[in-house]
């Protein structure tokens, strides 16, 4: 007759014996510390934010380079410092989304998606609470899973961008349906995407907006506060309006709702910085060409689209641009 007091022993050492290495791995890794986040900021990362915000506001996308080597620098000091790994992140994101701007793309390129995924990775764990991390992460995600050809990778961005929609609706509607702007426009998710843009505007209009005959609301009657922020211009985003209109127009064309895509174009002149944008060109020429853009902007193969070409705000030299540069 087996001991009750010795079978629980008995049990253990079995269970210990049977266990298998990786059942180990395992609990080792589960039972690590969490990397905890730090808010001090070193004399070095402001003199780098400093630099970041001038280089970047005046579209001078040829010091990419040298502004991933200053924060990669502070990141080896300050591994901890979540918007450190952030900003490479985005530095990684703006090189990736405005390749254009080389004339002909270096295959290298795909490299950005991948770190972009990274640092934003490591920046939304150590932040968990801000959204602009968790839905600049789902994106990357996507966008490197669309490199990849990973449909589960892509499925975990989509879904980890619904949370951030969550999180903050007028911020990552725009975002998660940006990246998706690439996609078929006959497909469902396009269409999602496109709603997502609806659903900012009447989140940002705080109300229902007509889809197929929009209106929308002077820029000085706007409440920007809270949340709102997201929806008009900030020091961050100059012409963040501006941009968002660009972008809505381009995949309205792209879906073949041209008239309606004009309406939205010009909606993009209600901003008071309207003629110190410097995309305000190319906006007009959008309306002109609606029609001329359709098949342009519905190209889905990588190597038929052209710098010679119109294409998609997502894959132009505005990508990033339209809503933060500063001037001409």
């Amino acid at each position: 007759m087996i001991s009750i007091r010795r079978f629980p022993i008995r049990i253990a050492l079995c269970f210990l014996v049977s266990f298998p290495l990786w059942g180990c791995a395992s609990i080792a890794q589960w039972a690590a510390p969490e990397k905890k986040a730090t808010t001090s900021a070193p004399v070095e990362f402001v003199n780098a934010e400093q630099e970041f915000w001038t280089h970047f506001h005046a579209g001078h996308y040829d010091r990419i380079p040298q502004l991933l080597e200053t924060y990669k620098r502070l990141y080896v000091l300050h591994p901890d410092h979540p918007v450190i790994a952030a900003r490479i992140g985005f530095l990684h994101v703006w090189h990736l989304s405005e390749r254009m701007r080389m004339g002909e793309p270096k295959a290298s390129v795909i490299d950005d998606a991948t770190l972009c995924r990274k640092f934003f990775g490591e920046a939304s764990q150590l932040d968990p609470k801000d959204p602009r991390f968790k839905g600049f992460y789902a994106a990357c995600i996507m966008a490197e899973a669309d490199i990849h050809q990973r449909e589960a990778d892509t499925r975990k961005g989509y879904y980890l961008m619904k949370d951030a929609i969550s999180d903050w609706p007028e911020f990552n509607l725009f975002t998660g349906g940006y990246v998706m702007s690439q996609l078929p426009w006959e497909g469902s998710l396009f269409d999602e995407a496109l709603e997502w843009q609806w659903k900012t505007l009447d989140l940002c209009a705080q109300t229902k907006v007509d889809r197929k005959q929009p209106e929308y609301p002077a820029y000085a009657t706007q409440d920007f506060s809270g949340a709102k922020r997201a929806c008009g211009n900030s020091a961050i985003a100059p012409h963040n309006f501006e941009g968002f209109f660009l972008n809505m127009g381009d995949m309205l064309v792209k879906k073949g709702e041209v008239p309606v895509a004009k309406k939205i174009y010009s909606f993009a002149r209600l901003s008071p910085s309207y003629q110190q944008w410097p995309y305000r060109n190319m906006l007009e020429d959008r309306i002109r060409k609606a029609e001329e853009n359709l098949p342009y902007f519905r190209i889905q193969k990588r190597e038929e689209i052209s710098s010679k070409n119109p294409h998609l705000m997502f894959h132009s030299e505005a990508a990033c641009m339209a809503c933060h540069r500063t001037n001409d």
